[in-house]
């Protein structure tokens, strides 16, 4: 599987993942027109350990670095194709659950995605 990830701050839409900061997430989810949506991918045992306000929880890999069979289905039922996402996860790294949930979302025809470089540790 090929990556399309980039790191900017320039929204690509249609093109690729982006990498972007803590500060361009919060930009983002404030002034975005349509508003950005913010899925946090951790496992539900470190969502309730703390997390971003507005996020939703739909984790990529459970306890176990157990892959979620659901992730897509539930992401599908939840965000219109065309909604813009912002994916994040506890570290933020380019190999991460946040930009392999990312990319997954973009190969299953979400185009206009992002994840949080640093993720959750770095808010």
């Amino acid at each position: 599987m090929a990556s399309s990830i980039e790191t900017s701050t320039e929204v690509d839409t249609g093109r690729s993942v982006e990498c972007i900061s803590v500060q361009e997430c919060h930009r983002r989810k404030q002034e975005g027109d349509p508003i950005w949506k913010h899925v946090d991918v951790r496992s539900p045992e470190e969502y309730s350990k703390g997390r971003a306000r507005d996020s939703v929880n739909i984790p990529y890999q459970f306890k176990g670095k157990v892959p979620n069979p659901n992730f897509l289905a539930t992401l599908q039922d939840q965000f219109p194709e065309g909604k813009p996402l912002i994916f994040s996860c506890a570290h933020g790294d380019p190999t991460g659950r946040s930009a392999s949930a990312a990319q997954e979302a973009f190969e299953a025809g979400f185009k206009t995605i992002a994840f949080v470089e640093g993720g959750y540790s770095a808010w």
